[in-house]
């Protein structure tokens, strides 16, 4: 059979065929990821009393914060101190008063003899007011780990095969699918379940609007977005409309010699274990960039379309992990043969297109057995060739046939490895097309990744480049070179890592229900036989003042209540952050499919230089563009879990780590113990000191992308900017960042499009001819 014709295309510039066996059909998935394996909070009952019981198991664990119980204690009886001495001689005053008074206030003030009695009685009052708020926090413990054990329930497990198939072993083939289109968006996911049996690092996630052929990827009734109850009206989900996810654990794709994540690492050594393509080596997807990927098809049960849905919510279909991933870029590159005489001479690179692809069995939480069952067949656009095929004189005569040759264009190749994940170098089958036209050069190649260069590899992969022979340098006289340097950043614009509004956002409900409780249990407490809303407003008569004695013991309640509350609340934050306001931030920028990692320690309000400023250096033809994203992460405490060794970093049963299988296939006691331990963890962490996690995850930093349906030549603002009519310059550009938060109980991130008030990095862009005319 034929293989398929390939429309061109620059924005699509290859298109896989012949994989039928692997494409989604019609209808597609349901959305009942509950069917296929995933769980939901309901469904285990009443959820606080059994997670105080499993705490009071393990109070040991819990010492810091039974400290900031006793603190607070304190806290609200100082604050209360000044109204209780008000509202004592208040009722002294009314007892001085008995005689001139009656109705139901004589029954209070009967009992009261003078100020020490006054004192003792509300001091009494207080003390019990003062055990009712220490329960209540008490309480508010257990809900927060009820909180987090609501997470662990939805991540127990996070992904379910769509096609209700096992998940113990490797992968099986009757699971995966591939998906092809253009990505919408690419970047490092910020909030992941630090535990090594998800995986050994952070997903990278990559949104792509499907081609019409993989449309039937996505559930119909529950794509992309998924639910953002908790977002504001100015604010609009990270993932575009009718996208498919891919995500793949980028500690997973390094290579396993002397593993950082066996290990643990310190935080400043992140960028180098933030992925194989993190220091700009290989070609990695972007935003506008094309892909095809092969993997396993399946709920991620932690992201649903509607919460509300809470027996059987539509949950969205994604691929986690791939086995393989390809991309393709358009830009210059230098081949051996189009090397200048002279040695020193500048580089004679050509308009090229660079076509990644990379496989890999390692998966991170599942793996595969093998890389292929077939060839894996590509058609990939060529770069543009002006010149003519047509017959060139060598004798005396151009009417004889046999004086003349005919000069054709030579396509030549170069391949590169991708370093740093273990992968064996492909060795390409390339074949050109013919052209459509005779005498044209050819516009297309098939190229065909054979199962037999695969088998037996963990991981493989090659950048194969295909560009033209240039021995007169007329093509490499057309080259740009450009310069994009990241020199400096302002972050902070908007406070985001203050440690006592992050608890209160994070447990915002779980504060009403607890100042609710608390109002409900000291409205029922009598004070010498009364209720506080019982107790009536004296005007003490002939001309003496009036006494509100109920609405002042109001008061000093609910100085205590908001001191306790304060209190309570700045004290988590000190066991959460230390004191530090400063926030950690891991950034991630890319240019043209490379990207690199930097890690600010201490990052603050304000300006600041980049030691060791991200800086690229891109050779582009004609009709290529110059595009750039960035993105990032604050990291909080359940973040930084993921730095310490995969020994502290795991769900244990009977002394040893369990198993994804036995994960998916708990039940019972058995999960009821998984969920609360989980809990437990993310509430503790595991630093080993006084410091807690309390749940707090990480955060994302704004995303900045091109937008290729509005190029241009502008440095300045422009982002893809076009080669085409575009004169040598320089320019420094101020690129700010939209503010991105993540919301819900699901983490669902969102960025706000009100004022881009995230970041801004300071760019220098220098863009020069490569041959100076």
């Amino acid at each position: 059979m034929a293989d398929p014709i390939k429309p061109l295309n620059r924005l699509k510039p290859f298109q896989r065929i012949n994989n039928e066996g692997f494409v989604p059909q019609k209808p597609g998935p349901d959305g009942d990821g509950v069917s296929c394996g995933c769980h939901t909070p309901e469904e285990f009952g009443d959820m606080e009393q059994q997670f105080k019981e499993f705490i009071e198991d393990n109070l040991p664990v819990l010492g810091p914060l039974l400290k900031v119980l006793e603190t607070v204690t304190l806290i609200a009886r100082t604050a209360a101190n000044a109204a209780r001495a008000a509202a004592a001689a208040a009722a002294a005053a009314l007892a001085a008063a008995q005689g001139s008074l009656g109705g139901p206030i004589g029954t209070v003030i009967g009992a009261i003899l003078g100020f020490a009695t006054a004192l003792a009685a509300i001091s009494s009052f207080l003390d019990t007011v003062l055990g009712i708020i220490t329960d209540v926090l008490k309480f508010f413990i257990v809900r927060i780990g009820a909180r987090l054990a609501m997470r662990a329930l939805r991540v127990i497990p996070q992904w379910a095969p769509v096609n209700r198939g096992p998940s113990s072993g490797t992968i099986p083939i009757d699971q995966i699918i591939e998906i092809e289109g253009t990505a919408t968006r690419s970047y490092g996911n910020p909030v992941e379940v630090p535990f090594a049996q998800w995986h050994k690092w952070m997903n990278w996630s990559l949104h792509v609007l499907p081609e019409t052929k993989y449309a039937s990827a996505i559930a119909p009734s529950a794509g992309n977005p998924p639910n953002t109850d908790e977002k504001l009206d100015s604010e609009r989900p990270i993932a575009k409309p009718g996208t498919f996810e891919i995500q793949w654990d980028a500690g997973s794709l390094m290579e396993d010699f002397d593993d950082p994540f066996e290990r643990g690492f310190k935080a400043e050594e992140m960028p180098k274990h933030d992925g194989p393509w993190a220091d700009g080596e290989w070609l990695w997807p972007m935003t506008g960039m094309f892909v095809w990927a092969s993997g396993r098809w399946v709920y991620d049960c932690s992201k649903t379309k509607e919460l509300k849905a809470a027996r059987n919510p539509k949950t969205m279909a994604m691929m986690n992990p791939p086995r393989a991933i390809a991309t393709a870029t358009w830009g210059a590159v230098q081949f051996g043969e189009n090397l200048p005489g002279d040695p020193k001479a500048g580089p004679t690179k050509v308009p090229a297109i660079t076509f990644m692809f990379f496989a890999s069995k390692r998966g991170g939480y599942m793996n595969y057995s093998s890389l292929a069952e077939k060839d894996y067949e590509f058609i990939v656009d060529l770069p543009p060739l002006e010149v003519p095929v047509a017959p060139f004189p060598i004798g005396a005569t151009t009417e004889f046939f046999h004086n003349t040759i005919v000069l054709r264009p030579r396509l030549l190749q170069a391949t590169v490895a991708l370093p740093h994940a273990g992968a064996h170098l492909i060795k390409p089958v390339v074949q050109l097309l013919p052209p459509e036209k005779p005498g044209e050069a050819p516009k297309q190649a098939k190229i065909t990744i054979t199962k037999a260069s695969l088998d037996g590899k963990d991981a493989a992969g090659v950048m194969l480049s295909l560009g033209w022979h240039d021995p007169n340098h007329t093509q490499a006289k057309k080259v740009k070179i450009c310069e994009v340097a990241f020199s400096g950043i302002t972050g902070r614009i908007r406070i985001r890592d203050n440690s006592v509004k992050q608890v209160r956002d994070l447990f915002k409900k779980e504060e009403e229900a607890m100042r609710k409780e608390i109002a409900e249990r000291v409205a029922n407490i009598k004070i010498l036989g009364m209720s506080l809303n019982d107790i009536p407003i004296v005007k003490i008569p002939p001309n003496g003042p009036t006494i509100d004695l109920g609405g002042m013991l109001k008061d000093m309640v609910q100085k205590a209540v908001d001191a306790a509350i304060d209190g309570f609340f700045t004290e988590l934050g000190k066991i959460i952050a230390g004191g530090v306001e400063t926030e950690e931030w891991l950034m991630r920028v890319g240019v043209n499919g490379h990207w690199n990692s930097r890690y600010f320690d201490k990052m603050d309000k304000g300006a600041q230089a980049i030691k060791n400023p991200p800086t690229f250096e891109v050779f582009l033809g004609p009709e290529d563009f110059l595009f750039f994203s960035s993105s990032g992460v604050e990291f909080n405490n359940v973040g930084d879990m993921m730095l310490a060794p995969v020994s502290k970093r795991q769900l244990t049963r009977n002394d040893r780590p369990v198993t994804w299988n036995e994960l998916v296939t708990a039940t019972g006691t058995v999960r009821r113990d998984l969920v609360f331990q989980y809990a437990l963890k993310t509430l503790v962490g595991n630093k080993g000191n006084d410091l807690l996690a309390l749940g707090i995850e990480n955060t994302p930093l704004g995303i900045v992308d091109p937008d290729f349906t509005k190029p241009d030549v502008i440095l300045e603002v422009s982002n893809p900017i076009t080669m085409k009519d575009l004169q040598p310059e320089t320019a420094s550009r101020r690129q700010k960042a939209l503010f991105a938060r993540a919301v819900g109980e699901e983490f669902i991130l969102v960025e706000d499009t009100a004022a881009p008030d995230d970041y801004i990095f300071d760019m220098l862009i220098q863009v020069r001819n490569q041959i100076p005319s």
